[in-house]
């Protein structure tokens, strides 16, 4: 690993040099989320400007495109963000621990829990129609769903394969390989949406067959750089030692996976229940864009949080607790700031951005009224998303999967079906369900940060690598 990579690590802790070097580590992993979501955003507006004999089929169209990527992400990406949520941490406290050998192993660990989930999750893809229509979905919406979520099955050991190889190097701050490796992911995105939906007669599930396409282009060129890092190159297939973490690495695997999903499936639950709203399609189609335009600002939270994950865990694993707080606040001041920034522009462009997926102007009222409304509540996820970056590092991922469970499936998503169903909200009404369960985990989140005992957390993480 170049030096150049590991240098942030090494500093001195003062809050200067860490800010610095927060920064350095940040804007690398932020453009890395970027990237991975830009796909989505690509093949939903390829998938907008398909011919269509009418408007009606262009909204099936589009509900099929972002309920498909919905859908993978709930159910098949969030396992795979569980096995990455055990190797940020993990990874991270050993390295700044010095035991670089213990990330072979963790490697290898994550491997055999990645294998044991293909399976049933390729089934999940396969036969998503039964749970779509579970969840209050028209039938032809999903159908065409299913449709594209058959062929996006094809991704997921290839999901698993970017995923392990992304987190064994961001934990060892090697931040800047995941971006070019993305960045050749989308191209290879693009050519091949464009291609398959308006060069062959695939129609609209062309960006399915992309996705398998784009995260096994992200991994080979992801794979070289691992195979370059000397302590692995001299590890071996070590089962004994593999085995003897797994009951920790699954405990770490299910609470990320937990706090990825009661948080996902909060929000996603959302598009979900749009479809049982009168006018469905429409508001289908104007979730699906609202979230497109919030993602792309959130990627910010997202990167931020992976920052300070790997921070913490690196300043604990090097008995350095108060630099893990100093990581934690700094990083929390820097997401407030973007949530301002979030805010005004939902209100100032996000009305031009829905333009260009659809002329529809029910779709484009629904969709500015969504913008307007939540924009001054963006502060409550730029907090709670860097919490929860902070449980992963520290170990403590099951604290921010409780405060999910609580604050979407407890109280936000009954507030948000009350509203929408029954209050005369709408669409708006389920959001308004989801910031309140963001505003609690926010508040939660704070009372933590101020009253965690750090050099607890170091000797949690002493107990847990026991090297």
């Amino acid at each position: 690993m170049a030096r150049s990579e590991t240098a942030p690590l090494m500093a001195p802790s003062t809050p200067k040099d860490e800010f610095r070097h927060l920064l350095l580590l940040a804007l690398p992993l932020i453009v890395s989320q970027v990237l991975e979501y830009l796909p989505n955003v690509v093949n939903g507006m390829l998938t907008g400007h398909l011919e269509t004999t009418n408007a009606s089929e262009a909204r099936l169209l589009l509900s099929a495109n972002g309920l498909s990527g919905l859908y993978f992400t709930v159910f098949i990406y969030s396992a795979a963000i569980g096995v990455g949520t055990a190797l940020d941490g993990l990874c991270a406290q050993a390295y700044g621990k010095g035991a670089i050998d213990e990330i072979g192993v963790l490697l290898q660990t994550a491997c055999i829990t990645s294998s044991a989930l293909v399976l049933p999750l390729l089934a999940l893809c396969v036969f998503s129609s039964p749970v779509l229509l579970a969840l209050g979905q028209p039938l032809d919406v999903a159908l065409a769903t299913q449709a594209c979520t058959r062929l996006m099955a094809l991704a997921i050991p290839f999901v698993f394969g970017y995923e392990i190889l992304k987190r064994v190097l961001q934990g060892q701050n090697a931040v800047r390989p995941i971006v070019f490796a993305f960045l050749g992911a989308n191209a290879v995105n693009g050519v091949v949406s464009y291609a398959f939906l308006y060069h062959t007669s695939m129609g609209y599930t062309g960006c399915a067959l992309a996705f398998p396409c784009m995260y096994a282009a992200g991994g080979a060129l992801l794979y070289p750089k691992v195979a370059q890092l000397q302590h692995l190159q001299a590890s071996t297939w070590c089962w004994h030692s593999a085995w003897q973490r797994m009951p920790l690495f699954l405990l770490r695997s299910f609470s990320g996976w937990a706090m990825f999903v009661f948080e996902l499936a909060g929000v996603s639950t959302s598009s979900f229940l749009a479809g049982g709203l009168p006018n469905a399609t429409a508001a289908i189609t104007a979730t699906s864009i609202y979230m497109g335009f919030r993602m792309i600002f959130s990627m910010v939270y997202l990167g931020l949080g992976v920052a300070v994950s790997i921070r913490v865990g690196n300043a604990l694993g090097a008995h350095q607790p108060q630099r893990a707080k100093t990581a934690a606040w700094q990083t929390l001041c820097m997401s407030v700031s973007w949530a301002i920034l979030s805010g005004l522009a939902m209100v100032l462009v996000g009305g031009y951005y829905a333009e260009l997926y659809t002329h529809d102007s029910a779709v484009l009222s629904l969709v500015k009224e969504l913008l307007r409304a939540t924009a001054p509540l963006q502060g409550t996820m730029a907090i709670w998303g860097v919490v929860q970056g902070v449980f992963r590092g520290s170990g403590t991922p099951h604290e921010g999967a409780a405060l999910n469970l609580i604050g979407f499936f407890l109280l936000g998503l009954p507030l948000g079906y009350a509203m929408a169903f029954h209050g005369g909200f709408g669409v708006l009404g389920l959001w308004l369900g989801v910031y309140t369960g963001f505003g609690v985990c926010a508040a939660y989140g704070l009372y933590w940060l101020i009253t965690v005992q750090w050099e607890n957390l170091m000797a949690k993480v002493d107990d847990t690598l026991g090297v």
